[in-house]
């Protein structure tokens, strides 16, 4: 049986639950979490995070203890639990971000849409263009590890070793041409 989101959402406010989707940190003393609400644990307690907005957050990254990224519903917010945090761009978007990964030096944010990345100078998101034909169909969800970005979407898989994106044909689906 489905669940209703919201009844869900509705059942969290009237027992003053919160709703974590998304975890980072870099050890026991330097914990984040992130959902309906932003926390971080410093190794003694948790305390919740003040933000610029109260959108629905989906994804947290921790480049180091002084940059760490949110993404969610309409942006991108960066800081960490001491100095606070703020909008990363200077542009507002309804962009709902699910999922953000670092990667040699960038920071990439997966969407409905497709994929992202975020540039650290002129501080704006844009489209990230792998050169697949077609382009990435969505993103939902991206992954870091041994080398290589992964991007997982409902309809596209594709991986990125640094050089050329590779589409890999999804199982579930008819294979993108």
């Amino acid at each position: 049986m489905p669940i209703d989101a919201e009844l869900l959402d509705q059942w969290l406010d009237e027992h003053n639950a919160v709703d974590f989707v998304d975890v980072d940190g870099t050890g026991d003393a330097d914990i984040y979490v992130v959902g309906d609400e932003a926390w971080h644990w410093e190794g003694r307690s948790w305390q919740q995070i003040c933000l610029p907005n109260d959108l629905p957050l989906n994804a947290i990254k921790m480049v180091s203890p002084d940059m760490v990224f949110v993404a969610g519903r309409g942006g991108l917010l960066v800081g960490n639990a001491i100095d606070g945090f703020s909008t990363a761009t200077s542009v507002t978007t309804e962009e709902n971000f699910t999922s953000i990964e670092w990667f040699e030096g960038k920071l990439y944010l997966a969407s409905p849409a497709g994929l992202h990345v975020y540039d650290l100078k002129t501080r704006t998101i844009v489209r990230c263009r792998t050169r697949l034909a077609p382009e990435l169909q969505d993103a939902h969800s991206l992954e870091a590890r041994d080398g290589v970005l992964w991007s997982f979407g409902l309809k596209d898989i594709a991986r990125f070793d640094g050089y050329a994106w590779v589409r890999i044909d999804h199982p579930d689906n008819s294979p993108i041409r």
